[in-house]
């Protein structure tokens, strides 16, 4: 059942409970720092912890391996938090996960998901095993995957992306950072540019009270990511900065632009007062889709109280981008190689 709100009262509410602080620069990224003291919605572990203590394992589908699925077995007695945009390597290929959502202790899910390494299709070292990469997705791809899961859940109430587009946005970004995979894979541009990423990561230390933090380019707002603690945001804030620093990189050496207050502000008044769609979830709570002219989000909430938001310029694009057709690049031109896996 789907549930339209005029306006997301749900978000509007978490977000008056946050304020902005000073930004902080590196080069043509500017991360604003999202502040709370409210208290936390529940107490849950993330995915990356709960995988390292062995209490939770993702897998393929047992049986019947498929693109856009994976299965999770969460044998703790807590909850666990999984992050739209967070990356999973292993299995017979990495994946990058399409929505937010809360694993109740002692329950097992089949979780969507979309593919990030387009030329693979064979298991590895681990087998069917996935692990937690300590990058998330760029922030480009999440916006693009924010969008598609959107249309999708209108349309037929399933979580669902459109894969062959975000191949075309893996391949631009492996193209902008001059890196050949052999897989077509987002790992190895993340391997491949890890030093400059650790250097914008020195400068974004969380401050206190941190629950998240909003992101410029440039002087051009991409995006946000909250959540209900600052504990959470302290676990996650560095593979979420390297996603955001991911697609900054690709404007070193332009002229800087100093990030705007006003413009930072003005995002979180269209994020709070945009149009809603409430929909059912995989595990617990309900998916809140967020969509207002140039935002495009979603917020995942436990009993109508928020445990992670994100949200982002749907309408950023970048010229550059545009100045090779993707289908001509050798990346796009190997995925139509791959063996069928769906």
């Amino acid at each position: 059942m789907v549930q339209t709100n005029a306006f997301v009262p749900v978000v509007s509410d978490f977000l008056s409970e946050v304020s902005l602080g000073d930004p902080r620069i590196h080069g043509s990224l500017a991360v604003f720092p999202l502040l709370s003291k409210r208290d936390p919605v529940r107490d849950y572990l993330v995915l990356e912890e709960a995988i390292a203590q062995k209490l939770v394992t993702v897998t393929e589908r047992k049986g019947s391996a498929t693109v856009p699925e994976l299965e999770l077995e969460n044998r703790s007695d807590q909850d666990v938090l999984l992050l739209d945009g967070e990356m999973l390597v292993g299995g017979r290929q990495d994946r990058i996960l399409a929505i937010s959502l809360l694993a109740g202790a002692k329950s097992t899910l089949t979780v969507p998901v979309a593919c990030c390494e387009a030329g693979r299709w064979r298991t590895m070292r681990r087998g069917d095993l996935f692990e937690s990469a300590d990058w998330h997705g760029h922030s480009r791809m999440r916006a693009e995957m924010s969008k598609q899961v959107s249309l999708h859940l209108a349309c037929s109430g399933r979580a669902a992306t459109d894969q062959s587009a975000l191949w075309v946005e893996q391949a631009r970004s492996q193209q902008a950072h001059d890196v050949d995979s052999p897989t077509a894979g987002m790992r190895d541009v993340y391997d491949s540019l890890k030093e400059s990423l650790e250097k914008q990561l020195d400068t974004f230390k969380p401050e206190a009270n941190q629950v998240g933090a909003l992101v410029m380019s440039a002087g051009k707002v991409v995006g946000l990511d909250a959540f209900d603690q600052a504990a959470t945001y302290g676990k996650l804030h560095a593979r979420l900065a390297r996603g955001y620093g991911l697609d900054a990189l690709e404007l070193e050496g332009r002229k800087p632009v100093e990030p705007k207050r006003e413009a930072a502000e003005e995002f979180l008044r269209l994020v709070a007062g945009a149009r809603d769609q409430v929909f059912p979830t995989v595990g617990l709570g309900e998916q809140h889709r967020v969509e207002n002219g140039g935002v495009t989000g979603s917020a995942l909430a436990v009993e109508s109280k928020v445990i992670h938001l994100s949200a982002f310029a749907s309408d950023e694009v970048d010229p550059r981008a545009r100045d090779e057709e993707p289908e001509s690049h050798p990346i796009i031109r190997q995925r139509s190689r791959r063996p069928r896996a769906f």
